[in-house]
């Protein structure tokens, strides 16, 4: 028998930042550096919620329910079969620029915060939470590292 797990939008280490769609927000930050005085702002959305969740977390999180759906054996059968994990610390995109620009020691001037599209393909919704309800009822740990600590660490940023 099979479980599904889903989860939000993902971060961690990676070789590039492309390969994450909140590590690339990096890029963005940067891209926003290099507008000339004449130039129209990078616009980033500032309406929907995320939940950046951490690779590490989400690795800890799989292991937790493969130990307790292997350990159930019998009773195996009545549990859930489609699991949320989620961090719970919300942001627009913008916002997580924001943190970077912070950590990078950066002005985010040539980005401006863009509000919902109404006219957006395909619609986006405006709140992706997902509930640990019922993986905290199963026992399992769905505690999150903090997006903005974990990004300081990464990034070898260190504050005097």
């Amino acid at each position: 028998s099979a479980v599904i797990l889903r989860i939000p939008v993902l971060y961690g280490p990676a070789e590039h930042n492309a390969e994450s769609a909140i590590n690339v927000l990096i890029d963005a930050v940067w891209k926003a550096q290099d507008k000339d005085d004449d130039a129209q702002p990078l616009p980033m959305d500032n309406w929907s919620l995320r939940y950046p969740t951490n690779t590490t977390d989400v690795a800890r999180v799989i292991l937790d329910i493969a130990i307790k759906y292997l350990a159930a054996e019998a009773a195996r059968v009545a549990m859930p079969k489609i699991l949320h994990f989620s961090a719970e610390q919300r942001f627009t995109k913008y916002q997580i620029c924001e943190i970077f620009a912070e950590i990078l020691g950066l002005p985010l001037g040539g980005m401006i915060a863009k509000g919902e599209d109404k006219d957006a393909k395909p619609v986006r919704p405006y709140d992706t939470h997902l509930s640990n309800k019922v993986l905290r009822d199963l026992g399992v740990d769905v505690r999150a590292v903090d997006f903005g600590d974990w990004w300081k660490r990464e990034m070898k940023a260190f504050r005097r």
